[in-house]
């Protein structure tokens, strides 16, 4: 699967090209319902464009979601309330690679 802008080289010692700007979205998503369909799936993509799962997180890391447990040191949980459909994301990415890795 390809993701992402493409550029394309006008003449063989590149001066020119035709590029397009493409944030990845219909290429992330295509990525996500064939791994859901146990498809393996290899993700080629431009920098910057947007990877499988990525879209739902759009305005964080997954990281801004963890938050370490008070009554266990050593564990960390997820904070929903930031972002309430985050269990439901996680679920299904862990779901989907454990179909393909099985």
């Amino acid at each position: 699967m390809t993701s992402g802008g493409t550029t394309v080289p006008l003449e063989e010692k590149t001066v020119r090209f035709i590029d397009n700007f493409s944030a990845g979205t219909r290429g992330s998503a295509s990525t996500e319902y064939f791994i859901c369909q146990s498809y393996a799936v290899l993700f080629i993509h431009r920098k910057q464009s947007l990877k499988p799962y990525q879209r739902f997180l759009s305005d964080a890391s997954p990281f801004d979601y963890i938050i370490p447990n008070q009554e266990n040191p050593g564990e960390y949980r997820i904070d929903l309330q930031k972002k309430p459909n985050f269990e439901k994301i996680f679920e299904s990415y862990q779901a989907a690679f454990k179909g393909i890795m099985a």
